[in-house]
């Protein structure tokens, strides 16, 4: 099977499986992997019957950000990617399905390489930040945000990142914090009554899809924030 030579010539994939449901209710997960630049994108999923819809929301996405066209799409047998809906929109798109066969899991080893090392890393991050397991989906998100800031073998020319091969931009550092560490988040004056607090403790949970903003679990909620100010202090 050839390598490719282009953004989304040819694209990995695996559907992974979490032991317990996330905070927002997810079991699963799924990466994608572009060959050529290694650049990888995950997605959580409550049904595994939701990779449909993903997978038609990361297409979109990906197409319009890099300007190419999914050409080869290399996933296992299971029955997320055999579903007739799924082999449908691959045929009626002219995307070659490369489909790997039975028991033979190092034919999608870019894929499933790249999951084993997020589950094994998420266990890493939750360990250190003493959160529970039910946070596995802001940790994993975060987990491969940060492979794509980070140098690869996989690509030829090993002193950019997955980042930099995509986007065509050196990544800003600057921005990164411990995951789990204390912070405390601006409540803006429009929405405060006169004696409430001007800021929130809460707990650094990920990065929102900009550079300056991140996710952060307040009282047990998730949201986007932009005026976040970190106490990473480790004893």
């Amino acid at each position: 099977m050839a390598l490719a030579t282009q953004k989304l010539e040819l694209v990995h994939s695996d559907v992974g499986t979490m032991p317990v449901d996330s905070k927002g209710g997810s079991r699963y997960f799924v990466t994608f992997t572009d060959d050529k630049t290694r650049y990888r994108w995950c997605y959580t999923m409550k049904r595994k019957a939701d990779f449909d819809v993903v997978f038609q929301s990361w297409r979109k996405r990906v197409e319009m950000e890099s300007g190419f066209k999914l050409q080869r799409f290399r996933s296992d047998g299971g029955g997320e990617y055999i579903s007739t809906v799924f082999i449908k929109e691959l045929f009626n798109s002219g995307v070659k399905h490369e489909i790997t066969p039975a028991a033979t899991p190092e034919m999608n080893g870019v894929a499933e390489r790249l999951n084993r090392t997020l589950v094994e890393s998420t266990k890493s991050i939750l360990y250190e930040a003493e959160l529970e397991d039910e946070w596995w989906a802001e940790a994993i998100m975060t987990v491969t945000y940060l492979t794509n800031l980070s140098p690869t073998a996989a690509l030829q020319d090993q002193s950019i990142t997955p980042f930099e091969a995509w986007k065509g931009i050196k990544p800003d550092l600057s921005h990164l914090r411990i995951f789990g560490s204390e912070c405390w988040v601006h409540v803006p004056k429009a929405l405060r009554k006169k004696l409430d607090d001007h800021a929130r403790k809460g707990v650094f949970v990920g990065y929102g899809d900009t550079r300056t903003t991140y996710r952060v679990a307040v009282n047990g909620r998730v949201a986007v924030y932009r005026d976040v100010r970190f106490n990473e202090q480790i004893i």
